[in-house]
């Protein structure tokens, strides 16, 4: 029996026009494999209607009528991504029975390519502490690929866009200056179709850019002669020899197709995280002022008045995590503390993105491993959420289960297509890898 599992977004799309099965009988293994697996990735599997739409999509194609690039393609989005009419309760008591009346823009523009979204990832709430969740439902085939907000793993290939390339609209996040939507995918080709279908101008997010359409699948090709890489030496420090053997392997390989690598060392990495724990503590401070328990969301049964209202509600539905970053973040916001802490944390800020881009146009893209250390991949994050500048994490190997490191590469804002070519490159060198391992074997 065909294995469908290994098929990427394209060879799908052709097997299902020549009729080899149909996108219902697609949807219907990816939910078997979310049923029979368990792994309880999801907070919400919309089986019924991922199954209406497959059949929808099967009978426009019995007819040819035209379909979108992504038409039977099943995917899914974390639990802070607004979906129609679909529980979306952001990890958190407090959204434990929000149903949006409307999809956030990205959504929108994937059901506009016919996609099917089985069902919602789960996450911790608002996303403040890190899950692999959206690589998971992956790497374990219960989608063929997601939405969520960025997190540089070594599981899967997920990419950030530049700030305000994708919409934020309907994108309920901590905040609002730093946390981005990305798209998780099992092969770069993957990530390239998803880019041209959500990468797009739009009027109701304020921070949304209006760059030319362009086509991401360009920049899949073998040429990266002369793109400049840089290795920061103070982030290259390794928790054993094998992953200090795969990185070594990875930039021979870079440099054996022409690219120039070279190491340099990063500027200010002791203030990425202070800066942005600042920012995002009390971005979201002022962000979460509106769960109040009045205007929607969760509310306390008893209460004596409205300030008991207030304060029961939010007891009751956040989490202590979740009350710690609130109360630090009303502390950097206050009046007697903005100036010394969160308008100068925007200063830092300011200065960060300067000198990386400096750094960035002179000695091209900053390539770094990841899950080395918690700490470590926290400071890389931090790096490319504040500057806003677009950045891929990638695997190491094509059996992740054995990746005992993972990459990300930042580069310059606008710059996707050359992340792209590097990630392209390196898949194709771990796919040729993998065949000469199998004949060694043979």
């Amino acid at each position: 029996m065909m294995d469908l599992f290994n098929k990427d977004i394209s060879q799908l799309r052709k097997l299902m026009e020549t009729g080899k099965f149909t996108s219902e009988e697609l949807t219907k293994k990816y939910l078997k494999s979310i049923q029979d697996k368990d792994l309880k990735l999801y907070n919400t599997v919309s089986e019924e209607y991922a199954l209406n739409k497959a059949r929808t999509i099967d009978r426009k194609r019995q007819e040819g009528k035209k379909l979108g690039v992504l038409a039977g393609i099943p995917l899914a989005v974390t639990d802070d991504i607004s979906t129609k009419d679909v529980l979306t309760t952001v990890g958190s008591k407090i959204l434990e029975d929000y149903i949006p009346p409307f999809n956030a823009t990205v959504v929108e523009n994937l059901l506009k390519e016919d996609a099917i979204v089985l069902g919602k990832i789960k996450i911790d709430e608002f996303n403040l502490k890190s899950n692999n969740n959206a690589a998971k439902v992956i790497r374990e085939d219960e989608a063929l690929f997601s939405l969520n907000s960025y997190r540089a793993n070594g599981e899967v290939f997920s990419i950030k866009p530049s700030y305000g390339l994708v919409s934020r609209y309907g994108f309920i996040s901590a905040t609002s200056s730093l946390d981005q939507i990305a798209t998780s995918t099992k092969s770069v080709k993957d990530m390239a179709i998803v880019l041209n279908s959500i990468i797009e101008y739009d009027k109701k997010d304020s921070s949304s850019i209006d760059l030319e359409k362009r086509d991401y699948t360009n920049a899949l090709t073998d040429g990266i002669k002369g793109m400049k890489i840089a290795l920061p030496k103070n982030l290259l420090e390794f928790k054993d020899e094998d992953s200090e053997r795969t990185f070594s392997t990875v930039i021979e390989n870079l440099e054996s197709k022409g690219a120039i690598v070279q190491e340099i060392s990063l500027p200010k990495l002791d203030y990425l995280l202070p800066t942005y724990n600042i920012l995002l503590s009390g971005e979201f401070a002022s962000n979460a002022g509106k769960y109040d328990g009045i205007g929607f969301g969760y509310r306390t049964e008893n209460y004596e008045d409205r300030g008991d209202l207030y304060k029961k509600t939010r007891s009751e539905a956040f989490s202590k995590k979740t009350k710690q970053v609130i109360l630090f973040g009303n502390y950097v916001i206050d009046s007697k503390n903005y100036n010394k802490y969160y308008k100068k944390a925007q200063k830092i800020r300011t200065i960060l993105s300067m000198e990386y881009k400096n750094i960035i146009d002179e000695y091209g893209m900053i390539l770094t491993p990841v899950n080395i250390e918690e700490n470590q991949t926290d400071i890389l994050q931090a790096l490319a959420h504040l500057t806003g500048f677009p950045a891929i994490s990638m695997p190491t190997s094509t059996k992740t289960r054995d990746s005992s490191i993972g990459l990300q590469i930042i580069g310059k804002y606008f710059g996707e297509e050359e992340l792209l070519k590097i990630a392209y490159n390196h898949e194709q060198f771990l796919m040729d890898s993998t065949v000469k391992e199998v004949h060694i074997n043979e």
